[in-house]
Parts: C-alpha cells; sequence; structure tokens
C-alpha cells in the first residue's frame, strides 16, 4: 500500500456547475448566501463544496496578493456558509477558514498576541502526545469509537483505487494503523491511501507521519 501524509489537500473537480450560483454572489454582499438558506441547502454537497473550495482559494489568492480587504470579504462569505455541525465539506471549510483568518491577524502581530493572551497553550509536545496516548490507553470507548469509523470508511470506500481520510486533530496515529491493516487485507488488494493531518504544532505532525510511513 502507497500512504502518503501531508498537511494540505488540493480541490477534486466535479462535472456539475454550482460556479453558476458562486458568479452571482458578491464577496461585498456576504449575506446573499448562508448554510441556512434554501438557495445554498438545494444545490447537491458536491455543488456545495466546490462554492466552497472556490471561496477558499478566492480568499487565499487575495491574501497572496495582499488585498487583505477582499480577502476578509472573501471570510465574511465564508462565515455564513460553513458550519462545524454541517455536511463534510462544510467542516473541513470551517477549519480552513479559521486557519485563514489566523494567517490574515498575524499580520498584526500585536492584535493576534492581544486575542490569544487568555488561551493556554501546551510548549511541550512531547508531553501532549504523551498525555493523549495515556488517555486512549485508559479509556477502551475510543478504541471503540475507531473501531466504528474505520468500518464505516471500509464499507464507503468499497472497491475504491484511492482514498482520501482528512484527520482534522491528528496526534494518535492508532486508529490509521488498524485502516491500514484492514485495506491491506482487501481482496482486491489496498487502495492509494493519502492522510491529511491537521495540528497546531507540526512536530507533532511529522512524528505522526514517521509512525505511519513505518507502519505502511
Amino acid at each position: 500500500m502507497v500512504v502518503t501524509f501531508q498537511e494540505d489537500t488540493a480541490p477534486s473537480s466535479v462535472s456539475s456547475s454550482p460556479l453558476q450560483v458562486f458568479s452571482t454572489m458578491s464577496l461585498t454582499r456576504p449575506t446573499l448566501l448562508s448554510s441556512s438558506s434554501s438557495s445554498f441547502q438545494d444545490l447537491k454537497p458536491e455543488e456545495r463544496g466546490l462554492i466552497l473550495i472556490h471561496l477558499l482559494l478566492t480568499c487565499a489568492n487575495h491574501m497572496a496578493s495582499g488585498s487583505l480587504q477582499n480577502a476578509n470579504a472573501a471570510l465574511d462569505q465564508l462565515s455564513h456558509l460553513v458550519s462545524p455541525d454541517g455536511d463534510t465539506m462544510q467542516r473541513v471549510a470551517a477549519y480552513f477558514t479559521e486557519a485563514l483568518a489566523n494567517r490574515i491577524l498575524k499580520s498584526w502581530p500585536g492584535l493576534y498576541k492581544a486575542l490569544n493572551a487568555t488561551q493556554t497553550k501546551t510548549n511541550n509536545v512531547s508531553e501532549e502526545v504523551h498525555v493523549k496516548r495515556l488517555f486512549f490507553d485508559m479509556f477502551p470507548i475510543l478504541k471503540l469509537s475507531y473501531l466504528l469509523t474505520n468500518r464505516a470508511i471500509l464499507e464507503a470506500m468499497e472497491g475504491e483505487e484511492m482514498v482520501h481520510v482528512i484527520d482534522l486533530d491528528a496526534s494518535e496515529p492508532a486508529q490509521w494503523f488498524a485502516l491500514i491493516q484492514a485495506f491491506n487485507s482487501r481482496p482486491e488488494g489496498p487502495p492509494h491511501l493519502r492522510i491529511t493531518g491537521v495540528h497546531l504544532h507540526k512536530a507533532v505532525l511529522d512524528q505522526m507521519a514517521h509512525r505511519l510511513i513505518e507502519e505502511a
């Protein structure tokens, strides 16, 4: 099995044309569509996803060119469309929207530090990983949740040649060890598996990537 571990993901294309809807969305009028509006919810999941990807890329391009006003307008529109409780793409886009917003805030270090001054931070990455492993070993319910999640992934990805998993709280690779083993036992052979990890500390992602590559 070929396993790759990365920190970002590329958008996929679909045959529908939801950008016809996007073309009517003005970045200066962010309330035109919202996650609860009928025009957005009436779209197919892949169409909603393409709109969100387009907005995220638009925001990132504005940031890269230094057009922070337009980037802010894109974030305003995204804030009406993403949701941590929505469908898969809305949840993923919510994290990317937050990351882009933090990237803009870092343009003003004083403002960024002031807004994050009261947040508890863990400077010892190894200690954080160790605590999470202890928690995993002490509470079997987590292992059960991993088992059920992996079973759902296997059923949904049956017969697929390429599988992309996004771990929004990447730190403990135990779940993906089991998934790799399950994919290796498929009669048709394992798929090409890509795992994208999201974590505040790159050191945690590096450790997880190293352990996953060794397992694969």
